[in-house]
């Protein structure tokens, strides 16, 4: 078993609301300065943060534009500049001044209008647009592989090789999954490999004055088709070059936004992505599969029917009711089954007769009543019954889609059918693959946008949540539109996750903390793919291409939970280590998850030390050498969330509780600062209780002697452990809290303070998922805290507090005893 660490700090802070927590004008972000005009030369461009003279980077002059088989640009003479206009106005992200510069394409009847809006919160939008749209703008001759990867409009470009550029870290992200990519300097990469279609985030490591200034660029209005890409030292972003052409008043933004930090920055992009969709997280439709306990049968799960699975597995039709079975009677609620590619038959929206012979309905009899269904279906066939009614397009990959303008209407009809056969959810596949190289698709500017807001419009019109699965990470940003799509895969296929060593190319799924944000700012909760949660089940088909063990087992369902999508178990029959799952949820199986999914701490995208893993600047464990490499990367990584909880304090005024988690995973010596935690600390120099998870958390109730349970910290240290693999092949990994006392009086001279350190037996001790409200109460005789919290008749729960006195006390509680809106308070009090 490996070393874990999360760290959990609760502390206090001002309950502002989400609205003024959130976009806060008085947050003193990096100041955005950008001078824009333009001249017969071309565009006149630098983007400042802070008010330093020394630029972040520098726009190039040229504009280029694909038109007939050739680039056109200002420095040719081909794109004439004509005049600037200035304006002011107001759009859903805030009042703006706008500068618009108006060029002629030479010999043509186009014209090209480039824009930057300047908002008064240190944000702009570039946007370039085509008033006549333009013919002819595929790239040529470049094979399918370059034109997806390089824009044929660049708008905006950033000069690499000079300004502050190569003294900048950098993230983006790319792959079947986003997968994160972080360095130093752009200007050594000749060009970006493959597609590259979401956020570009650049840190400064100057911390000493006013701390880390970040800043992002990212697509805003078309992020399924801005792409971005290196070509002769200039970063360009725009649209795909795999476009053949634009109609009348195409237009294109791009947005920029300033903060202190990679987290404050994507905070910002979360919001603007809010309103520029006007949407938020409780508008997404309820899925029982990021609420609560599921069991799944994807690639790597025991009961996957692939080729091999078929070999050696039982019938899928008997062995699956009894798993749900076998799973219910040793008192875990899971109420998803998911079934993966597997199940369907080909021709039509149904069941596989080879794996369900004795019927559908009797399958479904034979499952515990009221389980939800998951099914999948990634793409279709070309004999697919569906055709005869819709129209056919195909990928690259032989893959057939319905056309586009027709999208709504055929999964609509899909949804009909699967509501039909008990279907409650679903999970669409492949998209970063199969989807991308459908050229009907790529072809049209707005094929994909047809195609995506079709398959969510149908979700909601039939209540029928989705994950979307191999997204690139300019799909995980236009889910931000659509309520429908409650989860989406931000890892690879379970099958390839095991031991640090193994001979595959993929990287490991505890990844996904660092890709967190891009999934945080689009509202979508990241899924780490199922899991089996022991190290060695007998019997279970290989994976991956061969046979192996799981020593990850403990870290995979830490991050399923912490991650806040689904978790889903997928052992054998009688295989599930019960004790495990149990401390992911309550009796009734809802997920005890934090308020956010992981997202790494800022301090790994700080460029103020060499690397010494593969992805960001955090301090390594020993050993990494020997067997990480970039295919197989065991970089340092540092994830951080946190829950709230409605406090009342002893001053009687309403506050919050916020609990911090943070996982470190092959990280050396870090001690964790106030730059790596959100929401921000407004004092860092507080006592804390300190717990590592595997501590003894039986401690003597009654007793003032608990320091085999917590310890008292100011600046914990969160390395992950001495080496990065243990004799298992497992990454090190340890599992940390962190709780700041709680004042128990309103008295300024009494320093007395309460530890509520919630539920010691569950991953995340304190959730808003358990706990409701907590209130702090000071009389002449005694303090008390008391709260109320989420249970059900079947379950007893425990709660581990530190008294004013300094005694540790477990107490339980029945778990309808203090439910929201009961007449009674969980109460536990301190005689002064």
């Amino acid at each position: 078993m490996g070393t874990c660490i999360i760290l959990i700090l609760f502390s206090l802070h001002v309950m502002l609301g989400d609205a003024a927590q959130n976009n806060n004008k008085d947050n003193n972000d990096p100041q955005l300065v950008i001078p824009f005009d333009g001249s017969q030369h071309g565009v006149v461009s630098q983007v400042f943060v802070d008010s330093t003279n020394e630029p972040f980077f520098s726009l190039p002059q040229d504009t280029p534009v694909f038109y007939k088989g050739a680039w056109l640009t200002q420095s040719q003479g081909s794109i004439v500049y004509n005049r600037t206009l200035r304006s002011t106005g107001e759009d859903m992200l805030g009042a703006y001044n706008k500068t618009t510069l108006i060029y002629s394409i030479r010999n043509t009847p186009y014209t090209l209008s480039l824009s930057l809006r300047m908002y008064n919160d240190s944000m702009a939008v570039f946007t370039t647009s085509l008033p006549q749209g333009l013919s002819d703008a595929v790239l040529a001759n470049t094979g399918w592989e370059a034109t997806r990867a390089e824009p044929n409009l660049k708008f905006p470009g950033i000069i690499l090789g000079k300004d502050q550029m190569p003294t900048l870290g950098y993230a983006y992200y790319s792959g079947l999954w986003p997968i994160p990519s972080v360095s130093k300097n752009l200007t050594t990469l000749d060009r970006l490999p493959r597609r590259k279609d979401g956020p570009l985030i650049l840190s400064s490591a100057d911390t000493l004055k006013s701390g880390t200034k970040t800043l992002l660029i990212a697509p805003l209005s078309d992020s399924l088709n801005t792409v971005m890409n290196i070509k002769d030292g200039v970063l360009s972003f725009g649209p795909s070059g795999a476009i053949t052409s634009y109609p009348s008043n195409y237009s294109n933004s791009v947005i920029l936004l300033t903060g202190h930090g990679v987290t404050r920055v994507m905070e910002r992009l979360k919001n603007a992505l809010s309103l520029y969709y006007n949407r938020n997280v409780a508008d997404r439709l309820y899925d029982t599969v990021v609420d609560k306990i599921s069991f799944w049968t994807g690639n790597g799960a025991y009961y996957y029917y692939n080729a091999d699975g078929v070999k050696v597995l039982p019938l899928a039709e008997k062995i699956l009711p009894s798993v749900m079975h076998n799973l219910k009677e040793q008192g875990l609620s899971v109420s998803t089954l998911q079934l993966d590619g597997w199940w369907m038959n080909k021709t039509h929206y149904g069941a596989s007769s080879q794996f369900f012979p004795s019927g559908w309905n009797e399958f479904k009899q034979n499952l515990p009543t009221n389980t939800s269904l998951m099914l999948y279906k990634a793409f279709f066939n070309a004999d697919d019954e569906m055709f005869s009614r819709y129209k056919r397009v195909v990928s690259n990959t032989g893959a057939s889609y319905p056309a586009p303008s027709q999208a709504q209407q055929f999964y609509t009809d899909i949804f009909q059918q699967g509501i039909a056969l008990g279907q409650t959810s679903y999970e669409t596949d492949f998209l970063s693959d199969h989807l991308l190289t459908t050229m009907a698709m790529a072809n049209l500017s707005d094929g994909f946008n047809l195609f995506f807001d079709g398959l969510g419009n149908a979700g909601n019109r039939k209540n029928m949540p989705m994950q979307w699965c191999m997204p690139t990470a300019g799909m995980v940003l236009y889910a931000a539109k659509h309520s429908s799509v409650t989860n989406a895969r931000a890892s690879v296929d379970y099958a390839c996750e095991g031991p640090q060593d193994m001979n595959v190319t993929w990287s490991p799924n505890y990844m996904i903390g660092i890709a967190g944000h891009l999934f945080w700012a689009s509202g979508v909760p990241p899924s780490k793919d199922e899991f089996r949660t022991m190290n060695h089940e007998e019997g279970a088909p290989p994976g991956c291409g061969f046979t192996h063990d799981n020593p990850n087992f403990i870290l995979d369902t830490v991050l399923a939970v912490l991650s806040t999508g689904p978790v889903g178990v997928a052992d054998g029959l009688g295989m599930t280590n019960i004790s495990l799952v149990n401390m992911t949820a309550r009796s009734d199986g809802v997920i005890l998850k934090p308020d956010k999914p992981l997202t790494a701490i800022d301090s790994l995208f700080i460029p103020i030390m060499e690397q010494q893993g593969h992805i960001g600047f955090l301090n390594t464990t020993s050993g990494e050498k020997e067997t990480c490499s970039a295919q197989r990367p065991c970089s340092p990584a540092a994830h951080v969330t946190h829950s709230s909880i409605m406090l009342t304090n002893a001053c009687e005024k309403e506050d919050v509780l916020t609990t911090y988690m943070i996982l470190s995973i092959n990280l050396g010596k870090h001690t964790l600062s106030q730059k790596d935690l959100y929401p921000y600390l407004m004092n860092y120099d507080t006592n804390f209780y300190f717990r590592e998870f595997r501590w003894n958390s039986n401690c003597h109730n009654g007793s003032s002697d608990f320091e085999t349970c917590v310890v008292p910290v100011t600046n914990p240290n969160i390395q992950s452990g001495a080496t990065h693999t243990d004799n298992m092949g497992a990454n090190t990994w340890g599992l940390f809290s962190l709780f700041p006392q709680i004042s128990a009086t309103c008295s300024k001279n009494n320093k007395s303070s309460w530890g509520f350190l919630g539920e010691l037996d569950k991953i995340t001790p304190i959730s808003s998922k358990r706990f409701h409200s907590i209130r702090i109460h000071d009389t002449q005789e005694k303090q008390c805290v008391s709260w109320y919290m989420y249970g059900s008749a079947s379950e007893t729960i425990v709660i581990s507090i530190i008294t004013p006195s300094g005694v540790w006390l477990r107490v339980e509680f029945p778990g309808i005893f203090c439910l929201p809106g009961s007449n009674n308070e969980c109460v536990v009090c301190d005689s002064k």
